[in-house]
């Protein structure tokens, strides 16, 4: 027994016969050992694994930093929670209207114990609450779930201090899971050191964790928990197994029910580990020693019972799989349950199971902010060579680690894996509330897994990177995620001069009650088109500073005055709510005109902008640059509104006319009779040859073959809706007109006759034919119409 427990824990002494290294391990090194046949030794394994420690550390303080406070998932009630006990010396209690304003009221108490220990000397009576962005429900409305005003900076004070002190006690919870992660692999792998210092650095250099490690959350206690329970479990396979561990995994599990429950999933495979332990150390012990096992095994079980317990007398824990209801925990909950998830259907277990691995490996903020989608596509890929790899492992049946150590960590995280689709069939079929976080207390078998196949892949060739490439990409990307993701995604906007905003392209000079100005606009995008909005750029300049937050509404209005849905929200996403400005700022924001599905187009649309309190609706008075009341809103600027199809028509008379250097009349289409008091239906088809830049009034005439004009339709293009300076080249537009003939209009026969001009100077564009002549007055006869005499006199 003395022999096999002295495999499971590698001595950091300098083994006889060999040279003690002149160079300390390090963090750097660790690609290059994880490459390197010569086998690491115990002191250069430790020293690696210490660098690693510090380096995560380091990281873990940098982005609890980074992260402005409130901004991850249910962070505002875990910090309620660990000050509610700081403050009344007590868990939430029944009755307590201090209690029922707890979000987290629900979760089991040990890390907020372990919080409130923490802020103990920090006076937080200011009270702080976050200031919400009541548009980030929305989707649209930013990432930010809170405003961030300048007191949040460092120097800390009161509550913010109290937050980052919490941050800080997560970063040091999960410093413990990532050194059990270290000695399972030395425990199940002792002469692959290499292997525990893969897992260890994918453990802490994992993007999700990083996150939630960095952030007031219980899940960071549960995962070091379940690190320590799989590391129990993993000396127990790997060696014969001691009494005394079948009483620290009761404790370990009893502390992992007082963290997170999800802890429990661990509990199944664990049973059968002990049970199978159990057997096998004590059939040839003796009777004191089978007493003893039997005594610590049920003393393990008590203090298991004991949470338990404790969890039925709090009034507010639930099962999570139950939703957010007061029932307290019961055979009958997890009968209910189980019900549940038999109603899980194939294509939901299929999308659940992938959105908790897409989240378990990088979703920051409220789960809100993503990476690009290649690196989910490489995480995917990863997976699955990580799964073949495992698949050859136990063909192959290694020694190191043994195939019974692996197989224990794979039946864990399986079951770590599946808990989370409890969530689904309790919450409608959806899959968001199987979140990647809830795999946490598994991320030390998964981080073992996922090198120990990544090795096994690499092994078809001798010097194969694969293991180094992944562990060196970890950390390479987290150190990046601050600056790519989560520090731009809360950034305020970066501040311009007046000399920046003298040129704008579309000056207003708008004025919004005095406090706000609109000194100009700029349309990002050509056009608006369904499902693909328009960028509106607007550049604002605070007159005063302000103690409100104003929500800006920015929406297109159709050209027959129809409002199209609206983009409300507060400043730069919320960013830079009103109640941030100084006086004199000027800075650019961006939002996005949308149009709905049934709107006719092309067409153009205006911009009206409106500021006002939210949820009061109190407006701001729009003012023009003299001070006059324009209203509670203002309309200036257009905006091109596209079809989401590609326009090829069926023209029934192809034509060939040149209107200036810009226009083509490609054709037209006339319908009805040709009797006096009729109205005939004229389709005109134009396409621009370049960009025009100018709106041009088209004529339509019917004139006597003196001259003399009988009937005209004058307008821009589509009834007025789609004016020429919005045209595209290349684009084909389809323009009819109605053209009525008068009841008094004598036989004979009449011509049709089409054009442009200014509306501006009355000047019309010169019309040329395909051969380059010049057409009379510059109109475009297009056809003849035969007016018969009146057979009633």
């Amino acid at each position: 027994m003395q022999s096999n427990q002295g495999q499971a824990h590698v001595s950091s002494a300098v083994q006889p016969g060999t040279t003690p290294s002149r160079k300390a391990g390090g963090l750097l090194t660790l690609p290059r050992r994880l490459l390197s046949a010569k086998p690491l030794s115990p002191l250069n394994a430790h020293r690696i694994a210490g660098a690693i420690l510090v380096s995560r550390l380091l990281l873990g303080a940098f982005y609890s930093i980074a992260i402005p406070i409130w901004e991850a998932y249910d962070e505002p009630g875990h910090y309620q929670y660990a000050h509610y006990v700081r403050t009344q010396h007590t868990l939430p209690q029944a009755g307590d209207p201090a209690a029922e304003e707890i979000e987290e009221r629900m979760q089991p108490p040990l890390y907020y114990v372990l919080g409130a220990l923490a802020i103990s000397p920090i006076h937080t009576s200011d009270d702080l609450a976050p200031q919400l962005n009541p548009f980030f429900p929305t989707g649209t409305g930013g990432v930010n779930y809170a405003i961030h005003p300048d007191s949040e900076s460092f120097p800390y004070r009161g509550t913010v201090l109290a937050v980052h002190v919490l941050r800080l006690l997560s970063v040091a919870l999960s410093l413990v899971g990532i050194a059990c992660t270290y000695l399972i692999g030395l425990t199940i792998a002792p002469a692959r050191r290499e292997i525990a210092l893969g897992a260890m650095a994918i453990h802490a250099f994992w993007p999700q964790f990083l996150f939630s490690g960095s952030v007031v959350t219980n899940d960071v206690l549960a995962g070091a928990i379940g690190s320590a329970i799989l590391l129990v479990l993993m000396r127990m396979v790997r060696a014969r197994a001691a009494a005394w561990q079948a009483l620290t995994l009761g404790a370990l599990f009893g502390l992992g029910l007082l963290s997170k429950l999800n802890t429990v999933a661990l509990l199944p495979v664990a049973i059968l580990v002990v049970i199978k332990a159990a057997i096998s150390s004590v059939r040839y012990s003796s009777m004191p020693q089978r007493l003893a096992w039997c005594l610590q095994a049920l003393a393990g079980g008590v203090v298991l019972l004991a949470a338990w317990a404790i969890l039925q007398q709090m009034t507010y824990v639930v099962i999570p799989v139950l939703g957010y209801g007061q029932s307290p925990l019961s055979a009958e909950a997890l009968r209910a349950a189980m019900r549940s998830l038999a109603g899980l259907d194939l294509a939901t277990v299929r999308a659940a199971v992938a959105h908790t691995l897409y989240t378990f490996f990088a979703t920051f903020g409220w789960g809100n902010i993503a990476v690009e989608s290649l690196l989910y596509d490489v995480y995917a890929v990863l997976l699955i060579v990580a799964t073949a790899g495992l698949a050859l492992f136990f063909v192959r049946r290694r020694s190191e680690p043994t195939p019974a150590s692996v197989a224990v960590l794979l039946a864990q995280f399986l079951a770590v894996l599946i808990l989370p689709l409890l969530l689904v069939p309790a919450h409608g079929q959806e899959v968001s509330f199987a979140p990647g976080r809830y795999l946490l207390p598994g991320l030390s078998a998964f981080s073992v897994l996922l090198y120990v196949g990544c090795d096994e892949v690499s092994r078809f060739r001798k010097t194969s990177p694969l293991p180094a490439v992944v562990v060196a990409a970890l950390a390479l990307f987290a150190v990046v995620i601050p600056f790519r993701y989560i520090r731009p995604a809360y950034a305020r906007p970066p501040l311009l001069s007046l000399a920046d905003v003298e040129h704008l392209e579309n000056p207003v000079a708008l004025n919004f009650g005095d406090k706000i100005q609109l000194l100009g606009y700029e349309v990002e995008t050509s056009h608006a088109r369904p499902r693909r909005p328009a960028a509106i750029a607007l550049y604002w300049r605070a007159l005063k500073e302000m103690d409100r937050d104003y929500t800006v509404c920015v929406r297109l209005i159709g050209p027959e005055g129809e409002p199209y849905p609206a983009d409300c929200t507060y400043p730069q996403r919320g960013n830079y709510a009103t109640s941030l400005w100084k006086r004199g700022d000027i800075f650019k924001d961006t939002y996005y005109g949308r149009v709905p599905r049934d709107v006719p187009a092309p067409s153009v649309a205006s911009i009206n902008v409106a500021i006002f309190t939210y949820p009061e609706e109190e407006y701001l008075p729009a003012l023009d640059a003299q001070g006059a009341l324009i209203g509670e809103s203002v309309t200036f600027g257009r905006v091109k509104v596209a079809s989401s199809e590609k326009f090829d028509p069926d023209i029934p008379h192809s034509l060939a006319y040149y209107l200036g250097d810009s226009i083509a009349l490609i054709g037209y289409g006339l319908e009805g009779t040709s009797r006096p008091g009729d109205t005939l239906t004229l389709r005109l088809y134009w396409s621009p040859l370049a960009a025009i830049g100018q709106d041009y009034t088209v004529f339509v005439h019917l004139m006597d073959r003196d001259g003399r004009l009988w009937a005209q339709h004058d307008g821009q293009t589509r009834n007025d809706t789609y004016p020429t300076g919005l045209w595209d080249e290349g684009e084909v537009i389809e323009d009819e007109r109605r053209l009525t003939l008068p009841a008094d209009l004598p036989a004979g026969t009449y011509e049709i006759r089409v054009g442009m001009y200014s509306l501006e100077t009355m000047q019309r564009l010169p019309a040329v034919d395909d051969g380059g002549e010049r057409q009379p007055d510059d109109a475009i006869v297009l056809t003849e119409i035969a007016i018969a005499p009146d057979s009633n006199p």
